[in-house]
């Protein structure tokens, strides 16, 4: 099923597992360059891999804690620094 997705930046967060993982997986599939977040970085390096592998997508995997403002910050700028933009929504 194709979304317009085709080179969109996508950002997903708690994407090391379950659910954000599989909407990140969604999004990769469809095209999309993907920034995925979450807490442990072995679980996010693995995700991060899995993701790319299985889509061929551009993937970004950022150490963050949404609960904490200097982390979404952080974020923001390492997906504007990689692809250039920071989606709003």
């Amino acid at each position: 099923m194709r979304r317009g997705l085709k080179d969109k930046v996508v950002r997903a967060t708690g994407a090391s597992k379950g659910i954000g993982k599989a909407i990140a997986l969604a999004f990769a599939a469809e095209g999309a360059r993907v920034a995925i977040a979450a807490r442990h970085r072995a679980a996010l390096e693995a995700a991060a891999s899995e993701i790319h592998k299985a889509t061929g997508a551009d993937v970004l995997g950022v150490v963050a804690d949404m609960t904490r403002a200097e982390d979404v910050g952080q974020m923001a700028s390492e997906v504007t620094a990689r692809f250039g933009t920071v989606p709003s929504s």
